[in-house]
């Protein structure tokens, strides 16, 4: 911060400025002036008080003394009486006689008691506006609105219609030659959002007048400075020359964080909420590639060859069974799509295939005998067939060849699977499938 300078032979009011600083001389002193705070709404007038009561009549005074008698004159002596005579008229009445001086003041009564309260006044007219507070300085307006020195004691706008304007333009200088500078360059030190306000009006027409926002940081253009304002009330424009009075109120800093309030209490729990709804159906995974052939085991070795069993008899002829029938069913899916038609009697007499690839039972569901179900909905385009196997009527007793070589044979009358055995292979076959399963035993009888 720099050193001040006050002037050294000032006249009395004159102002110093510097470091953001005001001061007056006194006559004796620079005394400081403090920063004005931006000017509050002035409050409404207050009711009038009531009419105290009237006290009451003090006692009288008491009487003066009566003044004193004045002397009476010598008798004169008695004259002859004389006879009666007329009544006289009416003797005209003698003059006043002169007052006796006044009495001593009689000692003051006692006070009397308190009046009644007298009734309630009418409210008091509403008070006139206060002035708007801060630093005051003279300054004549000018309607250029070019980003320019508008010279000494110059004001003005980048915009003539003030509502739209958004940067005022001011010279270092007043009218009265003072340099302000420090002072406007002070004017956007506080750390709030909104710097200060600013006051425009008549300089002799209080009435006349615009207040303004700072909204940010002033530029310092060499000999004036632009300060971003926004309009927020009062006048619209101001004539060329007009002499006018600037006021600027700086906003104070923002304050320091307060402390952390206590916790409050836990509020009553909510009641539950309605039930969302449910959320659409994922698309179908994709299905994962076949994994890879596993190699093949070692070749057993070959186990000996058993005797030759006697030839057994022919079985008898079971009886014809009834016609069998497969159907397919072909589809090709839409996003999600998870059901689809398809007719069986038994959910186990079923394949289902998703793009070429066999689903296990865990994948779908076929119990409604009209239609299977996925577990995951299939991807848009998917290919979806569905094979279905019935037989219809039960499959007659079959006979079988029987030899030494035979150890068992069953033949399942449900037509799935007929099992047979030799003391080489155990075979299965699927009559619906029509597919041959052979497992190498790994012992012999």
């Amino acid at each position: 911060m720099a050193a001040l300078d006050f002037p050294s032979s000032p006249s009395l009011n004159d102002y110093y400025v510097a470091n953001g600083r005001r001061w007056q001389w006194n006559g004796t002193a620079w005394q400081r002036i403090p920063d004005p705070g931006a000017q509050g709404v002035q409050g409404a007038q207050g009711f009038q008080g009531a009419t105290g009561p009237t006290g009451a009549q003090g006692v009288a005074g008491a009487q003066g003394a009566t003044g004193a008698q004045g002397a009476t004159g010598s008798q004169g002596p008695t004259g002859v009486t004389g006879s009666t005579g007329a009544q006289g008229s009416q003797g005209t009445a003698g003059a006043q006689g002169a007052g006796g001086p006044t009495g001593a003041q009689g000692a003051t009564g006692p006070t009397g008691s308190q009046g009644a309260t007298g009734a309630q006044g009418s409210q008091g007219s509403q008070g006139t506006d206060g002035n708007f507070g801060g630093a005051t300085f003279n300054y004549t307006f000018s309607t250029n609105t070019s980003d320019t020195d508008p010279g000494q004691g110059g004001v003005k706008f980048d915009n003539l219609a003030l509502g739209s304007a958004t940067q005022m333009f001011i010279d270092d200088l007043d009218d009265n030659g003072t340099d302000i500078s420090s002072f406007l360059a002070t004017i956007d030190d506080s750390t709030s959002t909104i710097k200060g306000h600013f006051r425009i009006s008549n300089r002799l027409d209080s009435n006349d007048y615009a207040i303004f926002t700072i909204d940010g940081a002033s530029t310092d253009g060499g000999t004036y400075f632009k300060i971003p304002c926004t309009r927020l009330s009062g006048a619209t424009s101001f004539s060329n020359t007009e002499d006018v009075i600037v006021t600027f109120a700086r906003t104070g800093d923002k304050g320091d964080q307060g402390a952390q309030g206590a916790t409050g209490p836990t509020g009553a729990q909510g009641s539950a909420g309605a039930q969302g709804s449910t959320g659409a159906q994922g698309a179908a995974g994709f299905v994962g590639s076949n994994g890879a052939q596993g190699a093949a085991g070692a070749q057993g070795s070959t186990g000996p060859t058993g005797a030759q069993g006697s030839t057994g008899s022919t079985g008898a002829q079971g009886a014809q069974g009834t016609s069998f029938n497969r159907t397919e069913y072909n589809y090709t899916a839409t996003a999600g799509q998870t059901t689809f038609s398809a007719t069986y009697a038994d959910g186990t007499d079923i394949d289902v295939y998703y793009n070429g690839v066999r689903l296990t039972p865990a994948e779908y569901t076929a119990t409604n005998g009209t239609s299977v179900v996925l577990a995951t909905g299939a991807a848009l385009g998917a290919i979806i067939d569905i094979t279905t196997f019935q037989s219809a009527g039960p499959q007659g007793a079959q006979g079988c060849y029987w030899s030494t070589r035979c150890n068992w044979i069953h033949w399942c009358t449900r037509c799935y699977w007929t099992h047979w055995c030799s003391r080489i292979c155990r075979f299965w076959f699927h009559k619906n499938r029509k597919q041959l399963y052979c497992h190498i035993r790994s012992n012999q009888f």
